[in-house]
């Protein structure tokens, strides 16, 4: 079976990756502990292939950005560069996701993994109420 992994689990994936001690000192992982960290590396081990969108890649490459020093940031990308490579990339037009109900409220690249769901994929992500209105 293949997974679905939301932008907020990709940056603690990237981060704590690189270094595990990062996850509390980072803005977008510090809701985030190391055990959670390998909680996350246990279950998607459990997965044949990883699935992502270029949506969320690219909010992952910006978030990861906030608050990293060079090395760190340097380190932290590499993790994300091997998970993007590994990673069966899935695309939904911008057009067609916006077309979806709840593209107002939960924004581009919710609304792009739910048309992903809707077809079989299954997801996994922190986001709550993510269910259409």
């Amino acid at each position: 079976m293949d997974v679905l992994v939301d932008s907020n689990l990709v940056v603690l994936h990237g981060i704590g990756s690189a270094d595990p001690a990062w996850i509390a000192k980072h803005k977008r992982t510090a809701e985030f502990t190391a055990s959670d960290f390998e909680l996350l590396t246990e279950f998607l081990s459990r997965f044949e292939q990883l699935l992502t969108t270029p949506n969320i890649l690219t909010e992952v490459s910006n978030r990861v950005r906030q608050g990293l020093s060079d090395e760190r940031l340097e380190r932290v990308s590499n993790e994300l560069a091997q998970f993007a490579e590994f990673s069966d990339e899935r695309f939904i037009a911008s057009g067609d996701a916006t077309k979806d109900a709840c593209h107002a409220r939960l924004g581009l690249t919710d609304a792009a993994i739910l048309r992903l769901s809707e077809v079989g994929v299954a997801v996994v992500t922190t986001v709550r109420g993510s269910r259409r209105s």
